[in-house]
Protein backbone atom coordinates (compact mmCIF):
# COMPACT_ATOMS: atom_id res chain seq x y z
CA UNK A 1 0.00 0.00 0.00
CA UNK A 2 1.44 3.60 -0.64
CA UNK A 3 1.38 6.09 1.56
CA UNK A 4 0.58 9.59 0.78
CA UNK A 5 -0.48 12.65 2.33
CA UNK A 6 -3.57 14.75 1.57
CA UNK A 7 -3.12 17.32 -1.16
CA UNK A 8 -1.58 20.13 0.37
CA UNK A 9 -4.49 22.88 -1.12
CA UNK A 10 -7.38 20.30 0.08
CA UNK A 11 -6.24 20.47 3.79
CA UNK A 12 -6.32 23.97 3.92
CA UNK A 13 -9.38 24.29 2.46
CA UNK A 14 -11.12 22.19 4.57
CA UNK A 15 -9.77 23.67 7.85
CA UNK A 16 -11.55 27.21 6.06
CA UNK A 17 -14.88 25.53 5.70
CA UNK A 18 -14.57 23.85 9.48
CA UNK A 19 -13.54 27.93 10.12
CA UNK A 20 -16.43 29.18 8.75
CA UNK A 21 -18.85 26.72 9.17
CA UNK A 22 -18.09 27.62 12.96
CA UNK A 23 -18.39 31.57 12.56
CA UNK A 24 -14.67 32.37 11.87
CA UNK A 25 -14.15 34.58 9.09
CA UNK A 26 -11.94 33.67 6.50
CA UNK A 27 -10.65 36.05 3.94
CA UNK A 28 -12.02 35.40 0.27
CA UNK A 29 -9.21 35.17 -1.58
CA UNK A 30 -9.08 33.13 -4.90
CA UNK A 31 -6.50 31.28 -7.69
CA UNK A 32 -8.92 31.30 -10.38
CA UNK A 33 -11.16 33.78 -11.74
CA UNK A 34 -14.63 34.28 -10.39
CA UNK A 35 -17.20 35.32 -12.81
CA UNK A 36 -20.78 33.80 -13.86
CA UNK A 37 -20.86 32.03 -17.50
CA UNK A 38 -22.79 34.32 -20.39
CA UNK A 39 -26.62 33.72 -20.44
CA UNK A 40 -25.67 31.55 -24.03
CA UNK A 41 -23.81 29.26 -21.76
CA UNK A 42 -26.60 28.93 -19.28
CA UNK A 43 -29.14 28.15 -21.88
CA UNK A 44 -26.99 25.14 -23.02
CA UNK A 45 -26.59 23.87 -19.79
CA UNK A 46 -30.86 24.11 -19.87
CA UNK A 47 -31.01 22.30 -22.91
CA UNK A 48 -28.47 19.46 -22.11
CA UNK A 49 -29.37 18.75 -19.09
CA UNK A 50 -32.93 17.65 -19.87
CA UNK A 51 -31.05 15.13 -22.34
CA UNK A 52 -27.89 13.32 -20.60
CA UNK A 53 -25.73 11.19 -22.72
CA UNK A 54 -22.67 8.95 -22.19
CA UNK A 55 -20.01 10.30 -23.52
CA UNK A 56 -16.98 8.84 -25.15
CA UNK A 57 -14.13 7.88 -22.89
CA UNK A 58 -11.66 9.95 -25.04
CA UNK A 59 -14.43 13.07 -24.52
CA UNK A 60 -17.05 14.46 -26.58
CA UNK A 61 -16.48 14.81 -30.48
CA UNK A 62 -17.72 18.39 -30.41
CA UNK A 63 -15.32 19.51 -27.77
CA UNK A 64 -12.05 17.38 -28.77
CA UNK A 65 -12.56 19.27 -32.09
CA UNK A 66 -12.82 23.24 -30.66
CA UNK A 67 -9.65 22.28 -28.98
CA UNK A 68 -7.76 21.63 -31.38
CA UNK A 69 -8.98 23.98 -33.54
CA UNK A 70 -8.16 26.76 -30.36
CA UNK A 71 -4.61 25.10 -30.12
CA UNK A 72 -4.22 25.08 -34.23
CA UNK A 73 -4.53 28.60 -34.14
CA UNK A 74 -2.96 29.90 -30.69
CA UNK A 75 0.45 27.39 -30.90
CA UNK A 76 0.85 27.38 -34.70
CA UNK A 77 1.07 24.13 -34.68
CA UNK A 78 -1.63 21.41 -35.86
CA UNK A 79 -3.38 19.40 -33.27
CA UNK A 80 -6.35 17.11 -34.28
CA UNK A 81 -8.89 15.86 -32.19
CA UNK A 82 -7.88 12.37 -32.37
CA UNK A 83 -4.74 13.20 -30.57
CA UNK A 84 -7.03 15.01 -27.16
CA UNK A 85 -7.88 13.33 -24.00
CA UNK A 86 -10.89 15.06 -22.11
CA UNK A 87 -10.15 15.01 -18.47
CA UNK A 88 -11.70 15.86 -14.85
CA UNK A 89 -9.81 18.99 -14.64
CA UNK A 90 -5.22 18.92 -14.97
CA UNK A 91 -5.31 17.03 -12.15
CA UNK A 92 -6.45 14.28 -13.61
CA UNK A 93 -4.97 14.28 -17.08
CA UNK A 94 -1.26 14.63 -14.83
CA UNK A 95 -3.04 11.31 -13.07
CA UNK A 96 -3.38 9.27 -16.72
CA UNK A 97 -0.61 10.37 -18.10
CA UNK A 98 1.77 9.18 -15.42
CA UNK A 99 0.05 6.09 -15.10
CA UNK A 100 0.43 6.06 -18.40
CA UNK A 101 3.94 6.71 -19.64
CA UNK A 102 5.77 5.65 -16.13
CA UNK A 103 7.38 2.00 -15.48
CA UNK A 104 8.26 1.52 -11.44
CA UNK A 105 11.32 3.00 -10.78
CA UNK A 106 11.04 5.55 -14.13
CA UNK A 107 12.27 9.05 -12.84
CA UNK A 108 10.13 12.42 -13.24
CA UNK A 109 12.45 15.85 -12.96
CA UNK A 110 10.18 18.80 -11.67
CA UNK A 111 11.80 21.98 -11.30
CA UNK A 112 11.10 23.12 -7.78
CA UNK A 113 9.50 25.22 -6.23
CA UNK A 114 6.45 23.37 -7.27
CA UNK A 115 2.70 22.49 -7.21
CA UNK A 116 1.78 19.23 -5.14
CA UNK A 117 2.71 16.69 -8.11
CA UNK A 118 4.78 14.10 -6.29
CA UNK A 119 1.79 12.31 -4.70
CA UNK A 120 0.70 11.80 -8.64
CA UNK A 121 4.18 9.99 -9.61
CA UNK A 122 4.15 7.61 -6.46
CA UNK A 123 0.77 6.55 -7.66
CA UNK A 124 2.19 5.41 -11.14
CA UNK A 125 5.18 3.75 -9.39
CA UNK A 126 7.43 6.68 -10.27
CA UNK A 127 10.13 8.65 -8.65
CA UNK A 128 10.44 12.32 -8.46
CA UNK A 129 13.60 14.31 -8.86
CA UNK A 130 13.43 17.83 -7.90
CA UNK A 131 15.93 20.36 -9.38
CA UNK A 132 15.86 23.67 -6.90
CA UNK A 133 15.84 27.53 -8.72
CA UNK A 134 17.31 30.01 -7.33
CA UNK A 135 15.09 33.21 -6.14
CA UNK A 136 17.43 35.31 -6.39
CA UNK A 137 17.67 34.54 -10.08
CA UNK A 138 13.84 34.71 -9.59
CA UNK A 139 13.12 31.20 -10.33
CA UNK A 140 14.74 30.93 -13.88
CA UNK A 141 15.15 27.48 -14.98
CA UNK A 142 18.36 26.07 -14.78
CA UNK A 143 19.64 24.11 -17.24
CA UNK A 144 23.07 23.16 -16.03
CA UNK A 145 21.00 21.53 -13.19
CA UNK A 146 18.57 19.90 -15.05
CA UNK A 147 21.50 18.02 -17.36
CA UNK A 148 23.06 17.28 -14.28
CA UNK A 149 20.20 15.72 -12.69
CA UNK A 150 19.04 13.28 -16.03
CA UNK A 151 20.08 9.97 -15.12
CA UNK A 152 19.57 6.55 -17.37
CA UNK A 153 16.15 6.00 -14.76
CA UNK A 154 15.03 9.68 -16.20
CA UNK A 155 11.93 8.96 -18.13
CA UNK A 156 9.82 12.51 -18.22
CA UNK A 157 10.69 16.48 -17.15
CA UNK A 158 7.59 17.70 -15.76
CA UNK A 159 7.54 21.68 -16.68
CA UNK A 160 4.66 24.17 -15.07
CA UNK A 161 4.46 27.70 -16.88
CA UNK A 162 3.57 29.49 -15.49
CA UNK A 163 5.10 28.46 -12.64
CA UNK A 164 2.67 27.45 -9.84
CA UNK A 165 3.73 28.88 -6.75
CA UNK A 166 6.54 31.33 -8.08
CA UNK A 167 4.56 32.80 -11.24
CA UNK A 168 7.99 32.47 -13.46
CA UNK A 169 6.91 32.01 -17.23
CA UNK A 170 9.15 29.44 -19.40
CA UNK A 171 11.12 31.91 -21.93
CA UNK A 172 11.73 31.23 -25.72
CA UNK A 173 14.92 30.37 -24.95
CA UNK A 174 14.36 28.32 -21.99
CA UNK A 175 11.96 26.32 -23.66
CA UNK A 176 14.78 25.55 -26.77
CA UNK A 177 16.84 24.48 -24.55
CA UNK A 178 14.62 21.97 -23.39
CA UNK A 179 13.91 21.22 -26.28
CA UNK A 180 16.79 20.35 -27.27
CA UNK A 181 18.09 18.33 -23.94
CA UNK A 182 14.61 16.54 -24.30
CA UNK A 183 15.77 15.29 -27.89
CA UNK A 184 19.11 14.36 -26.95
CA UNK A 185 18.35 12.40 -23.87
CA UNK A 186 15.25 10.76 -25.55
CA UNK A 187 12.95 12.57 -22.25
CA UNK A 188 9.03 13.55 -22.67
CA UNK A 189 8.11 16.55 -21.41
CA UNK A 190 5.17 16.77 -19.46
CA UNK A 191 3.55 20.69 -19.52
CA UNK A 192 1.12 21.69 -17.43
CA UNK A 193 0.17 25.00 -18.85
CA UNK A 194 -3.05 25.40 -16.32
CA UNK A 195 -2.68 29.49 -16.26
CA UNK A 196 -2.03 30.03 -19.61
CA UNK A 197 -4.15 32.77 -20.19
CA UNK A 198 -2.87 34.77 -16.67
CA UNK A 199 0.06 36.09 -18.05
CA UNK A 200 1.40 39.77 -17.17
CA UNK A 201 3.38 42.52 -17.83
CA UNK A 202 2.70 42.99 -21.97
CA UNK A 203 4.68 39.20 -22.18
CA UNK A 204 2.97 36.71 -23.81
CA UNK A 205 2.54 32.60 -23.06
CA UNK A 206 4.75 30.61 -24.84
CA UNK A 207 4.27 26.52 -25.30
CA UNK A 208 6.77 23.95 -25.83
CA UNK A 209 4.18 22.39 -28.09
CA UNK A 210 5.22 24.87 -30.66
CA UNK A 211 8.88 24.24 -31.01
CA UNK A 212 10.25 22.29 -33.64
CA UNK A 213 10.86 18.43 -32.79
CA UNK A 214 8.15 18.39 -29.77
CA UNK A 215 5.21 17.46 -30.95
CA UNK A 216 5.97 13.65 -30.70
CA UNK A 217 7.59 13.99 -26.97
CA UNK A 218 5.63 16.52 -25.15
CA UNK A 219 2.42 16.04 -23.33
CA UNK A 220 0.88 19.07 -22.81
CA UNK A 221 -2.33 19.52 -20.49
CA UNK A 222 -4.69 22.95 -19.81
CA UNK A 223 -7.64 23.27 -17.42
CA UNK A 224 -11.06 25.01 -17.74
CA UNK A 225 -11.12 26.00 -14.35
CA UNK A 226 -8.75 28.31 -14.95
CA UNK A 227 -8.77 29.42 -18.39
CA UNK A 228 -12.52 29.90 -18.42
CA UNK A 229 -14.53 30.57 -15.11
CA UNK A 230 -15.43 26.81 -14.68
CA UNK A 231 -13.40 26.05 -11.21
CA UNK A 232 -16.41 23.69 -10.38
CA UNK A 233 -17.04 21.89 -13.61
CA UNK A 234 -14.06 19.95 -13.30
CA UNK A 235 -12.60 20.14 -17.05
CA UNK A 236 -9.49 19.87 -18.27
CA UNK A 237 -7.80 18.16 -21.16
CA UNK A 238 -4.41 16.60 -22.55
CA UNK A 239 -2.68 16.45 -25.93
CA UNK A 240 -0.24 13.80 -26.81
CA UNK A 241 0.83 12.04 -29.35
CA UNK A 242 -1.35 9.17 -31.15
CA UNK A 243 0.90 6.65 -30.25
CA UNK A 244 -0.07 6.68 -26.11
CA UNK A 245 -3.68 7.99 -26.48
CA UNK A 246 -4.84 4.64 -26.27
CA UNK A 247 -2.69 4.08 -23.34
CA UNK A 248 -4.28 7.18 -21.95
CA UNK A 249 -8.15 6.25 -22.74
CA UNK A 250 -7.30 2.61 -21.09
CA UNK A 251 -6.40 4.24 -17.73
CA UNK A 252 -8.86 7.08 -18.14
CA UNK A 253 -11.75 3.92 -18.39
CA UNK A 254 -10.29 2.19 -15.37
CA UNK A 255 -10.43 4.85 -13.22
CA UNK A 256 -13.62 6.36 -13.88
CA UNK A 257 -15.48 4.70 -17.09
CA UNK A 258 -15.85 8.24 -18.97
CA UNK A 259 -16.46 12.07 -17.88
CA UNK A 260 -19.84 13.84 -16.87
CA UNK A 261 -21.13 15.12 -20.49
CA UNK A 262 -22.85 18.10 -19.41
CA UNK A 263 -19.58 19.98 -17.98
CA UNK A 264 -17.93 18.70 -21.61
CA UNK A 265 -20.59 20.57 -23.63
CA UNK A 266 -20.41 23.78 -21.59
CA UNK A 267 -16.98 23.35 -22.10
CA UNK A 268 -17.26 23.13 -26.34
CA UNK A 269 -19.86 25.75 -26.11
CA UNK A 270 -17.43 28.26 -24.20
CA UNK A 271 -14.52 27.50 -26.74
CA UNK A 272 -16.66 28.26 -30.01
CA UNK A 273 -18.02 32.17 -28.16
CA UNK A 274 -15.87 35.12 -28.26
CA UNK A 275 -13.53 35.29 -25.81
CA UNK A 276 -14.68 39.01 -25.10
CA UNK A 277 -16.36 38.22 -21.61
CA UNK A 278 -13.05 37.27 -20.40
CA UNK A 279 -11.05 40.23 -22.23
CA UNK A 280 -9.94 41.89 -18.74
CA UNK A 281 -9.35 38.72 -16.40
CA UNK A 282 -5.62 39.07 -16.84
CA UNK A 283 -5.81 42.75 -16.60
CA UNK A 284 -7.52 42.53 -13.11
CA UNK A 285 -5.01 39.58 -11.54
CA UNK A 286 -2.06 42.07 -12.88
CA UNK A 287 -3.92 45.04 -10.99
CA UNK A 288 -4.24 42.41 -7.91
CA UNK A 289 -0.77 41.08 -8.10
CA UNK A 290 0.78 44.79 -8.40
CA UNK A 291 -1.40 46.12 -5.00
CA UNK A 292 -0.49 42.79 -2.90
CA UNK A 293 3.01 43.56 -3.82
CA UNK A 294 3.39 46.87 -3.29
CA UNK A 295 1.51 45.77 0.39
CA UNK A 296 4.18 42.96 1.11
CA UNK A 297 7.23 45.59 0.03
CA UNK A 298 5.92 47.80 2.71
CA UNK A 299 6.88 45.08 5.42
CA UNK A 300 10.50 44.54 6.66
CA UNK A 301 10.29 41.22 6.82
CA UNK A 302 8.34 40.40 3.99
CA UNK A 303 9.51 39.87 0.49
CA UNK A 304 8.25 38.36 -3.07
CA UNK A 305 9.64 37.80 -6.66
CA UNK A 306 7.19 39.80 -8.91
CA UNK A 307 5.40 36.96 -10.66
CA UNK A 308 5.36 36.86 -14.61
CA UNK A 309 2.04 35.28 -14.50
CA UNK A 310 0.00 32.88 -12.45
CA UNK A 311 -2.47 33.64 -9.07
CA UNK A 312 0.08 33.22 -6.93
CA UNK A 313 2.39 35.31 -4.86
CA UNK A 314 5.40 33.03 -3.03
CA UNK A 315 6.37 35.42 -0.30
CA UNK A 316 9.77 35.12 1.18
CA UNK A 317 9.07 34.87 5.21
CA UNK A 318 13.03 34.20 6.14
CA UNK A 319 13.96 37.11 8.54
CA UNK A 320 11.06 35.75 10.43
CA UNK A 321 13.18 33.22 11.78
CA UNK A 322 9.95 30.59 12.31
CA UNK A 323 9.00 27.71 10.77
CA UNK A 324 6.90 28.21 7.27
CA UNK A 325 4.08 25.70 8.28
CA UNK A 326 3.73 27.50 11.79
CA UNK A 327 3.80 30.91 10.03
CA UNK A 328 1.10 29.94 7.69
CA UNK A 329 -1.41 28.48 10.71
CA UNK A 330 -1.15 31.45 12.41
CA UNK A 331 -1.92 33.32 9.44
CA UNK A 332 -5.59 31.27 9.09
CA UNK A 333 -6.28 30.61 12.28
CA UNK A 334 -5.21 34.39 13.85
CA UNK A 335 -5.86 36.84 11.02
CA UNK A 336 -8.02 34.86 8.60
CA UNK A 337 -5.51 34.68 5.81
CA UNK A 338 -5.66 31.61 3.85
CA UNK A 339 -1.92 30.22 2.03
CA UNK A 340 0.06 27.53 1.98
CA UNK A 341 3.65 26.41 3.18
CA UNK A 342 6.71 26.87 1.31
CA UNK A 343 8.00 23.37 2.62
CA UNK A 344 4.89 22.09 0.80
CA UNK A 345 6.29 23.55 -2.51
CA UNK A 346 9.87 21.97 -1.62
CA UNK A 347 11.21 25.43 -0.78
CA UNK A 348 10.95 26.40 3.62
CA UNK A 349 10.76 29.72 4.24
CA UNK A 350 8.23 30.71 2.45
CA UNK A 351 4.44 30.84 1.66
CA UNK A 352 2.19 30.71 -1.03
CA UNK A 353 -0.63 33.22 -1.28
CA UNK A 354 -3.34 33.75 -4.11
CA UNK A 355 -4.18 37.42 -4.99
CA UNK A 356 -7.69 37.33 -6.16
CA UNK A 357 -10.33 38.59 -5.04
CA UNK A 358 -12.25 41.87 -4.10
CA UNK A 359 -10.25 44.97 -4.37
CA UNK A 360 -11.53 45.42 -0.55
CA UNK A 361 -10.47 42.13 0.44
CA UNK A 362 -7.06 42.45 -0.78
CA UNK A 363 -6.66 45.90 0.92
CA UNK A 364 -7.27 43.61 3.90
CA UNK A 365 -5.19 40.76 3.30
CA UNK A 366 -2.11 43.40 3.04
CA UNK A 367 -3.06 45.13 6.54
CA UNK A 368 -3.40 41.92 8.24
CA UNK A 369 -0.01 40.04 6.66
CA UNK A 370 2.00 43.84 8.02
CA UNK A 371 0.80 42.98 11.61
CA UNK A 372 0.93 39.60 11.47
CA UNK A 373 5.00 40.08 10.48
CA UNK A 374 5.23 42.78 12.73
CA UNK A 375 4.23 41.03 15.46
CA UNK A 376 6.10 38.08 14.85
CA UNK A 377 9.23 40.40 14.24
CA UNK A 378 8.31 41.97 17.34
CA UNK A 379 8.37 38.69 19.39
CA UNK A 380 5.00 38.57 19.99
CA UNK A 381 3.89 35.40 18.26
CA UNK A 382 4.84 32.30 20.03
CA UNK A 383 7.54 29.36 18.35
Amino acid sequence: MIELPRVGSRIVDSEIARLRASGREVLPVTAYPDRPLPDTVLEVIQKAARKMEHAPSQGLLELREAIGARLTRELAVSVESGEIVVTSGAMDALNIVFNALLDPGDEVLIFSPCFFFEGLIRLARGKVKYIGLDERNRYALDMEKLQDSISPRSKALLLTTPNNPTGHVASDEELKAIAEMAQRWDLWVVVDESYDRLIYDGNRHRSILSVPGMKERTVLIRSFTKSFCMADWRVGYLVCPLAIVESCVEVLEWRVLYNNSLSQKVAATVLQMSDGWLSDVAAEFEHSRDLMLEGIEKSEQLHAVKPDGGPFLFVNMEKLNLPCEVFSQRLLYEFGIPTTPGCWHQECHHFRLAFGGARETLFQVVQRLEEAAARQAQGGGKQ
